[in-house]
């Protein structure tokens, strides 16, 4: 098995979504047992929650984040693809002129 840089920070970026899903997911329930609590103790909460899921329920929402995150890709992919793009001149089998005028007035 081989492992590459780009395999970490996928799995990472993988892992972070997949907490936020999971965050989103279990924001408003949180907010109705504890009114009033503001977010960095909301997040909190939700931390010590997913830091205490089984690792079966941590891959389901980690399976959720690869899909969210394919769909993201395809609809940046479909966007690009769309985007209308200017031509560019092909110079490579272009000659270099010469201003004429210039070269008059040097002689």
């Amino acid at each position: 098995m081989s492992f590459f840089v780009c395999d970490a920070i996928s799995s990472a970026a993988d892992s972070f979504v997949a907490f936020i899903l999971y965050r989103q997911h279990h924001q408003q329930t949180i907010i109705r047992r504890n009114p009033g609590l503001n977010n960095p103790d909301i997040s909190k909460i939700i931390g010590e929650q997913w830091k205490a899921e089984s690792d079966e329920e941590k891959k389901i929402w980690q399976d959720l984040a690869q899909v969210s995150n394919l769909r993201v890709s395809l609809a940046a992919n479909v966007q690009a693809n769309m985007t209308p793009r200017t031509r560019r001149l092909d110079t490579t089998n272009c000659i270099p002129t010469i201003d004429i005028s210039l070269a008059e007035s040097a002689s």
